[in-house]
């Protein structure tokens, strides 16, 4: 165990030192430092006063205010750009081995660095609202894969999310935007504003379904999923919905989201489409307390009904509860069982059964005491009846779990 614990210190001190970072101080939005490290060595670092905008093509720089200045160092080469007073722009440019004049290739290795700091992120603001004014959402989504920086995408995701109008195919464009980042909680922050309108379109709720199932964080998973979750899911994705909770990490976070879906009318009215796939994933749950507490809870869901649970139903249930590790959970299930009660013999022999093989004589002679004034009285139910009774220990058990099938 000393060992483990050793061996993750020492993965999160390298992972420290190797994964670049960003380094961001602002004194205000005209004054600032944007530098990104990667582990003792320098990358890139911008510097910058007052307020500089950017040429229409992005190739060179328009305006500083007068007394400001931008900077920008990689590794050993270095843009500096100053605006004096009367906001005359000079530059000093080195390439790494020389001082490069602001001819047409000091011209080029401006246009170059600037680029670079659009990856960085910088310029975003006026760039984003220049890029939709002339191309609209399809510009920004384009533009988004540009910027390497997690911060930087946020004026261009901001005037998207705030646009009166997406189409389905730039919601997906927008989503596979968000699924490509690398940070956990801006992706959940992201998801979370997808409004119930724009998740309305199937293939674009599959799409949000899917990058949720990304996040490989069951507590943020989750929390996108139950403010999800309606009376207007459909079949399909009370699926996708059960494929993302079933990878949680967490049972009890899994236990919430299925409790959430039993809430819905087609389960209540236990659908197949619907309680087929929920128990398949109850099933698959570890702890046996939770996959007792949430049969419970479905078998709630019909206790108001005359007829008892589809034949596929009631056999997987018996299946789940039959696999439990705790005898006391699996009595509690059988007992549920018997108040509905089974209506096919096959049901009924299924059921004996599964009570023959508990191991405690207290737990078998009291559900088969319950079980024999419900069950049918042919030959067949009696004959299993009689054999899981046999299996009791105790003369007294014996004699009164018998005599209640005389």
């Amino acid at each position: 165990m000393k060992l483990t614990f050793f061996l993750i210190a020492v993965f999160l001190i390298l992972l420290r030192f190797s994964y670049p970072r960003l380094e961001l101080w602002f004194d205000h939005n005209e004054h600032g430092t944007m530098i990104t490290r990667s582990g003792n060595n320098y990358i890139q670092g911008i510097w910058w006063s007052g307020k500089v905008r950017l040429s229409d093509d992005d190739q060179s720089i328009a305006e500083i205010s007068p007394g400001g200045y931008l900077k920008f160092k990689e590794n050993d080469t270095t843009m500096k750009a100053e605006s004096d007073l009367q906001g005359k722009i000079s530059y000093t440019l080195y390439n790494g081995l020389e001082e490069l004049p602001l001819n047409d290739s000091g011209q080029r290795f401006v246009a170059a660095q600037i680029q670079k700091m659009i990856r960085f992120g910088f310029f975003g603001e006026e760039r984003a609202k220049r890029i939709y004014q002339k191309g609209g959402v399809p510009a920004l989504l384009a533009e988004l894969s540009r910027i390497r920086m997690e911060g930087g995408r946020d004026p261009y995701l901001n005037l998207i999310f705030k646009a009166d109008t997406l189409t389905a195919p730039q919601l997906i464009g927008l989503l596979q935007v968000i699924d490509s980042s690398d940070n956990t909680s801006g992706e959940q922050h992201l998801l979370s504003l997808f409004t119930r309108r724009w998740l309305h379109d199937s293939a674009v709720a599959q799409k949000w379904l899917s990058d949720v199932g990304h996040l490989h964080a069951s507590y943020m998973e989750k929390d996108l999923l139950m403010n999800y979750i309606d009376t207007g899911l459909t079949a399909d994705r009370f699926d996708a919905v059960l494929a993302v909770a079933c990878r949680f990490e967490s049972p009890n976070d899994q236990k919430e989201v299925y409790e959430r879906l039993t809430e819905l009318p087609s389960f209540r009215a236990h659908d197949s489409d619907y309680a087929r796939p929920w128990l398949q994933a109850v099933g698959q749950i570890g702890p046996s307390y939770i996959k007792k507490d949430l049969l419970l809870r479905y078998l709630q869901t019909g206790s108001d009904r005359n007829d008892s649970l589809p034949v596929d139903q009631f056999d997987t249930v018996l299946a789940i509860a039959a696999r439990f590790e705790s005898p006391e959970d699996s009595k509690e299930i059988y007992e549920k069982l018997i108040g509905f009660p089974p209506r096919t013999d096959i049901e009924w022999v299924g059921l004996i059964r599964a009570v023959g093989v508990l191991g405690a004589d207290y737990l078998k002679s009291d559900l088969l005491l319950k079980i024999a004034p419900k069950m049918p009285r042919n030959d067949t139910l009696v004959s299993v009846y009689r054999m899981s009774a046999k299996s009791i220990q105790g003369d007294m058990d014996y004699g009164r779990v018998m005599r209640a099938v005389e």
